[in-house]
């Protein structure tokens, strides 16, 4: 787990979100002193929260991140206390935060009396940065001991912390590889990434994560062989069936990082070729020889499951989803067309279609390869949101790789009329 100051009667770190006031109650007892990682602050009061708040918390994601305690006096740790504002903590930091640029991350939190709800100590973790410098009005400021000190024109610390932006970079670069295909296949696909920089790699408990990440795959209900990895479980299988589908492959890391792959649901032309016919006499000008046709909302309602369930497992091992970097990665996407079903048993619906391709309504990829920039969430929800987080993803990072807006893309569930209600699909299906 991340460094902390505190710890229990048998040695083990006690993480911000388990500490309590009796925690902060020994900080004299257990010798707890200010240092490179420790900063105490007896007052919170403007003079602080203008010229040391911002400036410590840059200095801590500078170097190896820390822990703020306001409300402890300097030098000596002994409990003073604060009292506690009406307005969020966090809030307030956040918004104090805007001389710091790029944001550092951090959690807080207001650990009051025993018996004083209203009185006690603000405690604020901040983790390493992974994107420094971190400059505070135009100052970089970093850890020398148990001070902040600037470092205008120090060109080697600069360079050291250039240096772990790109160690943070290279992580991410390497985490981002797609080892279930090779260069041979040429079917369109999609690879999601769920990285955090954060994450750390925890090989005492190694058995134990595995076999919680086991029984979440199982507990899942969803048929499909899980395989262990040398770091991860593998889960391949969906609960998407069709004469053409591909199956789907999970992978879960013992670093609660996530990759998710899933080939694209093509279709035989075969199985629907009335659909191409229909095309074909009303708009010659439409070539549907280079083109590859994929239902484009079994594919959509299989990555939304799958993300649904990559986010629920971050919120249940504790981790928050926004601190995760998110990239699709899309191969042999050129002239991939987005089909969906339509319910040719009404006319109105046949009617509505042979205009749509009269008027050259298609959703069509003209991309060949894409690899998104890496996407973060900015505010943290919960496990009950997973849903939510999902559903915003896809329309950003999936429905516009065929030029499909969030109006258009309810049109297309209107057009569908309720063909894509049963959860399994079958030849027949089409």
């Amino acid at each position: 787990m991340e460094y902390s100051p505190f710890t229990d009667k048998k040695g083990n770190r006690i993480s911000l979100s388990k500490l309590r006031f009796t925690d902060i109650c020994k900080i004299e007892e257990k010798g707890i002193e200010e240092g490179y990682k420790v900063e105490f602050k007896s007052q919170w009061d403007d003079n602080f929260k203008k010229k040391h708040l911002c400036q410590t918390i840059a200095s801590f994601a500078n170097a190896e991140g820390g822990w703020l305690l306001v409300g402890i006096e300097d030098n000596t740790g002994k409990y003073i206390g604060i009292d506690k504002q009406r307005a969020d903590f966090s809030q307030t930091i956040s918004q104090k935060l805007v001389s710091v640029t790029p944001m550092p991350k951090f959690d807080c939190r207001f650990i009051h009396e025993t018996n004083n709800k209203k009185r006690g100590v603000l405690v604020i973790q901040v983790y390493e940065g992974i994107n420094p410098p971190y400059v505070c009005n135009g100052t970089i400021y970093t850890r020398s001991g148990s001070s902040k000190v600037p470092i205008k024109s120090d060109r080697s610390s600069i360079d050291e912390l250039l240096n772990k932006r790109t160690k943070f970079n290279n992580m991410l670069k390497e985490f981002c590889v797609n080892q279930f295909v090779s260069e041979r296949d040429k079917f369109p696909y999609c690879t999601i990434y769920l990285c955090n920089p954060y994450n750390k790699v925890d090989y005492a408990s190694y058995d134990e994560k595995i076999n919680r990440i086991k029984n979440e795959f199982r507990e899942e209900g969803i048929n499909g062989r899980i395989l262990d990895s040398i770091d991860s479980v593998i889960k391949m299988g969906s609960d998407v069936i069709g004469a053409n589908s591909n199956t789907s492959i999970e992978e879960y890391f013992i670093n609660d990082n996530i990759k998710i792959y899933m080939p694209m649901f093509k279709l035989n032309n075969d199985r629907i070729s009335n659909w191409i016919d229909t095309v074909s006499e009303y708009n010659p000008n439409v070539d549907m020889q280079d083109m590859v046709i994929v239902d484009g909302m079994i594919t959509y309602l299989t990555l939304f499951r799958l993300l649904e369930s990559a986010f629920k497992y971050i919120k249940s091992v504790g981790k928050n989803i926004c601190d995760y970097k998110i990239i699709f990665e899309y191969r042999h996407v050129k002239n991939v067309v987005f089909y969906h079903k339509h319910n040719f048993e009404k006319q109105e619906q046949r009617d509505r279609f042979i205009k749509d391709v009269q008027e050259g309504k298609f959703f069509v990829c003209h991309l060949s390869e894409v690899v998104t920039e890496p996407l973060a969430f900015r505010v943290e929800g919960t496990a009950e949101e997973a849903n939510h987080y999902a559903g915003e993803l896809l329309d950003m990072r999936y429905l516009r790789l065929f030029g499909l807006d969030t109006d258009s893309f309810l049109e297309v569930l209107d057009k569908c009329d309720g063909k894509y209600n049963d959860k399994v699909f079958t030849s027949e299906t089409y």
